[in-house]
């Protein structure tokens, strides 16, 4: 990953760290786990259709991606403060 993307896996990261890296910077919720993930990876094109439009709209070559789905839980183990406090922020 280029340092100028957003999200994903960095260099010598495991899918499981980045999914929890991911939902700490985006959420600031530090006491998540993972409760299950898909087996296999998941990938996807854009249709022709979708595809042809959004080259010639956005420039170059666009595709789709491979992703690692997973469940991410906060099991209730006394964090419930750090949940609320995002809740907030959300309800502005």
């Amino acid at each position: 990953m280029s340092g100028g993307e957003k999200g994903g896996i960095e260099d010598g990261e495991e899918p499981k760290s980045a999914a929890i890296r991911e939902l700490q910077e985006e959420t600031r919720i530090v006491s998540a786990e993972i409760i299950a993930e898909v087996q296999k990876w998941l990938t996807y094109d854009f249709p022709p259709a979708v595809k042809a439009k959004v080259n010639r709209l956005w420039g170059g070559e666009w595709h789709g991606q491979t992703q690692k789905w997973s469940l991410q839980g906060n099991r209730l183990t006394g964090k419930i403060p750090e949940v609320i406090g995002l809740m907030q922020a959300l309800a502005f």
